[in-house]
Order: structure tokens, then sequence, then C-alpha cells
């Protein structure tokens, strides 16, 4: 999160309050950090993903990209301690 004020002033306000970011937000994210034309694999990959992530419509198609990102964290060593990084 850029600037970190929203972070804090929730923590600060609303600590037990779960936050969800729209598709379309979240995907602007991606194509900023990725750029549309990525050169490396790995940038092409989560590019990928995010693409995939904007034409999910249904709960098992939701389930295989979860599935799909926690196996990208988990190459990447985003999340080596947990299971399951949603829980």
């Amino acid at each position: 999160m850029v600037g970190g004020g929203f972070a804090k002033a929730k923590q600060a306000c609303w600590p037990d309050t779960w936050v969800q970011r729209c598709f379309f937000h979240v995907f602007s994210q991606i194509k900023t950090a990725m750029t549309t034309r990525p050169r490396l694999q790995a940038s092409g990959e989560l590019y990928q993903l995010g693409l995939r992530l904007i034409r999910v419509t249904t709960r098992s198609q939701a389930e295989i990209w979860v599935e799909d990102w926690v196996g990208v964290g988990r190459l990447l060593g985003v999340f080596p301690c947990r299971e399951d990084p949603c829980a």
C-alpha cells in the first residue's frame, strides 16, 4: 500500500475489519507493477495471473485462481510460514 495512511487509520480505528478491493483496482496495481509487456518470464506469469483474476465469474474459478496465487506466493517465498495465507 503506497503511503500507508489508510492502513494506519484502519489499524487504529477498525483493527478487526477486513478490507476488500475490487478486481479493477487489484488488476490496475498489477498492471502498474508488471507493465503490459513484461520482459521477464516471472513478470509475465504474474501479469497473466492478474488477467485471469478479472475474468473470474464463479466460485470454482475463484478457488482455482487462489490456488494458483498461493502457488506463486510459495514459489517466490511470500507464504513460507503458513499453509493457507487467507486463514
